[in-house]
């Protein structure tokens, strides 16, 4: 018991070092694990920090540590906060994660358009991919940072989409956001429209324009 507590002090320390300092390594890598988990089960409150800056700086341990990232969140539960966090702080992996968990794209429909925009390109192979469960979800979020000439191209692109339910879905962007410029855009669409319902729709967008 007493060797645990004092290797429980040198990951505390550890985890505190890793804010002003680099390449911390942790002797017992197993065993820092299972002390994490049961930080984060207790909120980390106890340390003083924020549960979000805790998992940050274990991520930043982890890394230092060559241990596997990915196999780690794997191991968490599924709480929001923490796929926010990883998806920030890992670059690298956020479509792994995004294809992985389907779930972890949630948080960005009520994300600031600073924060989506991060995730700009991601989102947008994701809005392209027929096959993706989150291809809808994409749509949605991308209308929040619609003033971007990326997403505006893409709602254009898509909008000549052969799936009718996909172009319903620009539509309704649309509908909801009032852009101007692809107002513009679906008068020189509605010719070539085929669908009732969205046709419906074009017709609303442009009584209203």
């Amino acid at each position: 018991m007493q060797d645990d507590l004092m290797i429980f002090e040198e990951f505390r320390d550890a985890l505190f070092r890793s804010f002003y300092d680099d390449n911390i390594k942790i002797s017992n890598i197993p065993l820092f694990i299972v002390w994490v988990k049961k930080e984060l089960n207790r909120n980390a409150y106890n340390l003083g920090i924020s549960s979000e800056d805790f998992l940050e700086a274990v991520i930043k341990i982890l890394s230092w540590n060559n241990y596997n990232i990915e196999q780690f969140y794997e191991e968490l539960d599924n709480r929001k906060w923490k796929r926010i966090v990883f998806m920030k702080l890992d670059p690298t992996n956020q479509m792994n994660i995004l294809n992985r968990d389907p779930e972890a794209i949630d948080f960005l429909k009520d994300a600031t358009p600073q924060v989506i925009t991060r995730f700009k390109e991601i989102l947008i192979d994701i809005a392209k991919n027929p096959k993706h469960p989150n291809q809808y979800t994409s749509i949605f979020v991308l209308s929040k940072i619609i003033s971007d000439p990326d997403v505006k191209n893409l709602y254009k692109e898509l909008l000549y989409d052969w799936d009718e339910n996909l172009r319903r879905s620009i539509l309704l962007v649309i509908k909801e956001t009032r852009d101007p410029e692809l107002i513009e855009y679906i008068k020189i669409l509605k010719s070539e429209e085929n669908d009732d319902t969205n046709l419906k729709i074009i017709q609303d967008i442009l009584n209203n324009g």
